[in-house]
């Protein structure tokens, strides 16, 4: 659990947040969601699913970072659209909690949709 993580860095004196992109289905305790519009069902699914398929890392060497990009036009307008559409929320959250002032910062790619 993602919160855990967080919990275990208060315990030991330093500064933790999570900050997570969208409301968690499974109501995991959170601490700062940005509640961010995102697609669900079973297509959504399958299409995230298939995301994580066309990695080439994916099956080889799953520690690896992976990196994922537009795969077609479609896609690449879909992306841009939507981190434009985000990046006034997004930003305004790094100043209202002073995310920048952090030393370390972990993403959890968890997305249980």
């Amino acid at each position: 659990m993602p919160m855990d993580f967080v919990n275990m860095h208060r315990k030991f004196g330093y500064n933790s947040r999570l900050i997570t992109y969208y409301k968690n289905t499974l109501n995991f305790p959170e601490d700062i969601s940005l509640h961010l519009p995102t697609h669900t069902g079973k297509l959504a699914k399958k299409w995230r699913d298939s995301k994580i398929q066309e990695t080439p890392s994916y099956s080889v060497n799953k520690e690896e970072l992976k990196y994922y990009s537009a795969k077609n036009p479609l896609e690449s307008v879909y992306f841009s659209l939507r981190d434009f559409k985000n990046a006034k929320k997004i930003n305004k959250a790094i100043k209202e909690f002073n995310l920048n002032e952090y030393d370390i910062y972990h993403f959890d790619g968890g997305m249980d949709l």
